[in-house]
């Protein structure tokens, strides 16, 4: 910045308040442009320094564009969620641009959704304003985002070619309005994301015009920066699959180096990606790991700008090339241990730096007036929840309230700056801590979609992939088995009372996705899986190849234990002291829909007693948010009986019904502290997650594990009361108190629970105080017909023999046998 120009803004501001801002916007955005931030820095303290209100607001958004820039995404998302809520609002101009970078920050952080919700809302508002400068602006983003969600595989396969061409209308309308604004800016973006669509469309003749006619308007306003972008574009998407290796390497050459010089490392991360495929197709394995190397290390440093847990999970998806693309070479490479590596450096990071950073306390020292507003939100919220019938409105409107405040509170929570970068474990430091007679089978997806899987045992590593189905298919197929069209093969129809067995889903499934290992697991006593994508919403370890048979990993004296990633697993769990407290408090709230837990729950703390010799029981009324919170941490084990449910819209509002209302994960998260061995979530759904892109999972079973569970007892669907209560008992029995495994005592429960029959259910279930004789007979017919139909009744046939029964329980985490 020139010696004179601070002079001339504050004479500017001095003579006109409209004047001085109309030039400190011209003066940063030409700065912003090139790069030149510390010339934005010093327009943005002259700007700070004017006293009136409407400039100290705009402050506030220019401070929150540049941190943008700087790749700072939480405290830029921290003051534009602040500016929004501001009473009075911002004018309407200045409410405008704060909804399309704010839109833009979440579309960064993978919240997808509602930046497509901000962008529409600014886009509307620009509309009302007049400006079509910010249309075209708002016009661009959207084309933007319906693209990358179509390369981020969060499109269905019938439905990209309509995605792409939203995205190109879009382009082309913010061309027409950006000409007609007379900004040259913004109407060369349009023809950087027509390329990219047209790219997808599989059109590269088109694909390579706009990327050139977007390169060329760039050389003419001296825009190196964004040049450089549509050269390494044009390079990947263009050149590359057409086989024109020369011409992809030049337009590299001319891009790395102007990215290096603009300081712009996320593009630079995906530029050294695209030249790691090059050299990758040339057959150069040495420098294509050493571009992809380079790459990593910028999207490492990335990373540790983003400092809450939500933001540095949401920017894996932004970076997911960027991780992929190694770890791909490395599998086609055969080169099975630095393809674990890779994988695991890519997956659940966030999650296990949480848990490597105990002393974080969570709204420990936000603003009151913050969690003030949280309280009343809450009280709405439960409000509607307890309506009956719920009024579907208020309840979706307070609950996308409270996110957006619980979003707010945790950008402004001083304690989470303390999430520091974690190193992932590596091969050799997990097959040094692998316990004897143990595999580990990690499922990993390359950049073309594909699931592999990576097995490593203490003195082998091994890397098979699996050609069919793709992960995206996957997905789609599981989400509408048990959420969807195919419900009534492993979880209910609503209004059909029949489960038809899952002969099309287990053991094929099986042979996917097992099979190909069993050389390498059929020896392992222990068996931990780590689930990809998809993966999550699966039992995988209770697939079977014939639904007659056990299932070979819950055979007599096998353990399974499932895990987000081997370092969550190996450096969190397995390295958790034993718990110093005994016994087991057992949790069964008041629920008129539920018959059956309050009295399991007093059976188990009458057993606790027995054995432990200290367990208790908070039932009905007594069974509060508040004494769960104060009273869990003094047991070694938690069971809780009652109602759970998944948020998939906010997952950290999944929650637990407790007699007074609901404990939220995220409330499980700050306020809930452990001293167990053991959680038992005999509940609904209690193991589902949003799982985002890199495995980072957010719901229950993430809040529970950083209140400091090891070990977690989960479900991955709505189970049935009576069997869950057959179960958890039959559990909890098992168990030794002298050396709890809780691997081994699930997989005995299930296998029992599998096998029993009507005879034997009817027995155990006339013990239960609840039930009188008729109301039992009348249970046991019920759950007959549910996969038996109208078949007689058979006192020796099994009655929980499909698997909607017994397998959505998994054990997450655990701790070494013997240990």
């Amino acid at each position: 910045m020139d010696a004179e120009t601070p002079d001339q803004l504050a004479a500017a501001f001095a003579q006109d308040e409209d004047a001085g801002f109309a030039l400190f916007r011209d003066l940063f955005f030409a700065a912003l442009e090139r790069r030149r931030l510390a010339e934005c820095r010093d327009l943005l303290a002259a700007l700070c320094r004017r006293d009136a209100a409407r400039l100290r607001q705009e402050c506030r958004y220019h401070q929150a564009i540049l941190h943008v820039e700087q790749g700072a995404l939480d405290p830029a998302e921290r003051l534009l969620r602040d500016l929004l809520a501001e009473q009075p609002p911002p004018a309407p101009p200045l409410q405008a641009r704060a909804l399309l970078e704010l839109g833009y920050v979440l579309d960064e952080l993978s919240q997808w959704d509602e930046a497509e919700r901000l962008y529409h809302a600014a886009l509307a508002r620009y509309q009302q304003n007049g400006d079509p400068l910010g249309q075209a602006k708002a016009r661009n983003n959207l084309g933007v985002l319906a693209r990358f969600r179509v390369e981020q595989r969060d499109v269905p396969p019938e439905r990209r070619s309509d995605h792409l061409r939203t995205a190109l209308a879009h382009h082309q309308a913010a061309l027409a309005l950006a000409q007609a604004a007379g900004d040259p800016w913004e109407a060369a973006k349009s023809f950087h994301g027509q390329g990219m669509a047209h790219s997808l469309l599989h059109d590269p003749a088109a694909a390579e015009a706009a990327f050139q006619e977007h390169i060329a308007r760039c050389q003419a306003l001296d825009n190196s920066g964004d040049q450089a972008i549509s050269l390494y574009d044009l390079a990947a998407h263009v050149y590359l699959p057409q086989g024109r290796r020369q011409a992809a390497h030049a337009a590299l050459a001319q891009a790395i180096p102007r990215l290096q010089q603009a300081g712009d490392d996320l593009s630079l991360a995906e530029a050294l990606t695209h030249l790691g495929n090059l050299h990758a197709a040339q057959d150069n394995p040495a420098q294509a790991q050493a571009a992809y190397a380079q790459a990593v290390g910028r999207a490492e440093s990335l990373r540790a700008r983003v400092t809450t847990p939500t933001a540095r999970a949401g920017t894996r998806a932004l970076l997911d090339a960027v991780y992929t693309a190694p770890l791909t070479h490395h599998l086609q490479q055969g080169d099975a241990a630095a393809a674990f590596n890779a994988g695991e450096r890519a997956r659940a990071r966030t999650l296990s730096e949480l848990l490597s950073s105990p002393d974080i306390r969570p709204r420990s020292a936000v603003a009151p007036g913050l969690l003030a507003q949280r309280a009343a939100l809450r009280a709405r919220l439960e409000q509607a929840y307890a309506a009956d019938p719920p009024p579907a409105e208020p309840a979706e409107l307070a609950a996308a309230a409270l996110a957006d405040l619980e979003r707010r509170i945790e950008l402004a929570d001083p304690a989470l700056a303390g999430l520091t970068a974690l190193a992932p474990l590596t091969v050799d430091q997990v097959q040094a801590r692998l316990p004897a007679h143990a595999a580990l089978l990690s499922y990993v997806g390359d950049a073309d979609d594909r699931l592999w899987g990576v097995v490593v045992t203490r003195h082998d590593v091994q890397a098979q992939p699996i050609p069919t189905p793709s992960i995206q298919w996957l997905r789609a197929y599981l989400a509408d088995h048990i959420d969807g069209s195919r419900r009534g093969i492993l979880t209910p129809a609503p209004g059909v009372p029949y489960l038809e067995p899952p002969r099309q889903l287990f053991p094929p499934l099986y042979r996917t996705l097992l099979a190909p290992f069993e050389p390498w697991l059929a020896g392992a006593q222990t068996v931990y899986l780590v689930p990809h994508g998809p993966l999550h919403y699966l039992p995988i370890g209770a697939l079977t190849p014939d639904l007659a048979a056990p299932p070979p990993l819950l055979a007599a004296g096998r353990r399974l234990v499932y895990a987000p990633s081997a370092t969550v697993l190996l450096d969190y769990c397995h390295t958790r002291p034993p718990s110093s407290r005994r016994g087991i408090l057992a949790v069964a709230p008041q629920d008129d829909q539920l018959r059956l837990t309050q009295g399991a729950a007093r059976r188990l703390a009458e057993q606790g007693q027995t054995r432990h010799g200290r367990s208790a029981a908070l039932l009905g009324q007594a069974a509060t948010r508040r004494a769960l919170l104060d009273q869990a941490g003094g047991y070694a084990a938690l069971c809780f009986l009652g109602h759970g449910l998944f948020d998939p819209t906010y997952p950290m509002a999944s929650r637990l019904q407790l007699a007074d209302g609901p404990l939220l994960a995220g409330d499980i998260l700050a306020g809930l502290r452990l001293d167990a061995d053991l959680v038992a979530l005999a509940a609904c759904e209690t193991g589902r997650s949003q799982v985002l892109r890199g495995d980072e999972i957010l719901g229950l079973t993430r809040a529970l594990l950083y209140a400091g569970a090891p070990s977690l007892l989960v479900t991955l669907w709505r189970v049935h009361e009576a069997p869950t209560r057959l179960l958890v008992e039959r559990f909890f029995a098992t168990l030794d108190p002298a050396a709890p495994d809780p691997a081994a005592a699930l997989a005995a429960a299930q296998g029992r629970l599998r096998a029993l029959t009507v005879a034997e259910a009817r027995a155990a279930m006339t013990a239960w105080d609840e039930l009188s004789p008729a109301a039992v007979e009348t249970q046991i017919a019920q759950l007959w017909q549910m996969t038996r139909r109208d078949r007689p009744l058979q006192d020796d046939a099994p009655l929980f023999a499909h698997p909607f029964f017994w397998s959505p329980y998994i054990l997450v985490g655990d701790r070494p046998p013997g240990g």
